[in-house]
């Protein structure tokens, strides 16, 4: 009995993955939204959005959906990867919309966790047991917050602001984004854009910036010089000091910045 058990869920976590895998598109640098009378709702779940509606990003392993109608654009995205949502709660994400169709940074949604964003140390301090607990949580929650990006950056309340929202949550297993902006004349929180016209959005996962990593560095260091007491090479021998680089190195270019983007044609019904 336990052995069918096991069958059957292994068949419906296998029948997911097919499904998913068979209704992603290939990845490209143009897309059409997809028209929706009825906009999502903004709850961080993405159960409105059809499977046919997904495009799928191999570099950021992703899929995202896009719709909209005349007076909102909607955007989902969703991924397996508890590292990849752990580095957008301490490095940051942005979602950036631009009518111009440019790579330009005017107008963006950024997702945190404030209380540790861009502090390397926050990576040093969750000790090996405390990851192994996290691992094992049933619904490891999303913990950060969104705020607006434009002039200034402001935050953006649950429920949103001036038709403004996003939201965040962990169901199934998938971390869901989603997010409604709204179109028309431009009032500080929507996009000046009609139905037809295309608009192009990013994608862009932070990384850390020089004076992050050069405190980074600094910390490997300190700790390389803690644990190599009573080791056989002198601690300052080139024969360590390249190893220190290389580790460091192969770490900077895991936490660099990531981006995609693309060009959306929003759809006239």
């Amino acid at each position: 009995m336990q052995s069918k058990n096991k069958s059957l869920r292994w068949g419906k976590n296998a029948l997911l993955v097919l499904v998913l895998l068979g209704l992603w598109s290939c990845r490209g640098s143009k897309v059409e939204s997809r028209w929706s009378a009825q906009s999502p709702v903004i709850d961080g779940i993405g159960e409105e959005w059809p499977g046919q509606s997904l495009e799928f990003d191999d570099d950021l392993e992703l899929a995202y959906g896009i719709s909209n109608n005349k007076e909102v654009l909607s955007v989902m995205f969703r991924f397996a990867d508890q590292r990849l949502a752990r580095r957008m709660e301490r490095l940051g994400f942005t979602l950036w919309l631009n009518p111009d169709q440019d790579e330009d940074r005017d107008f963006g949604l950024y997702y945190c966790d404030p209380a540790v964003v861009g502090r390397p140390g926050a990576w040093r301090e969750e000790s090996r047991v405390a990851r192994a607990e996290a691992a094992q949580q049933a619904r490891p929650e999303p913990s950060g917050r969104f705020f607006m990006i434009r002039k200034d950056t402001v935050d953006l309340p649950h429920g949103g602001m001036h038709g403004l929202e996003a939201a965040v949550g962990y169901h199934g297993g998938f971390y869901c984004f989603e997010y409604r902006i709204p179109l028309g004349p431009d009032n500080g929180y929507s996009l000046e854009v009609t139905p037809g016209k295309p608009v192009k959005l990013g994608f862009v996962l932070s990384g850390l910036s020089d004076d992050q990593q050069d405190e980074m560095r600094d910390r490997m260091e300190e700790d390389r010089e803690v644990f190599s007491t009573g080791m056989e090479e002198p601690m300052g021998s080139p024969g360590r000091r390249r190893s220190m680089g290389g580790r460091f190195g192969n770490m900077r270019s895991l936490l660099e910045e990531r981006e995609m983007w693309v060009t959306v044609k929003l759809s006239e019904k």
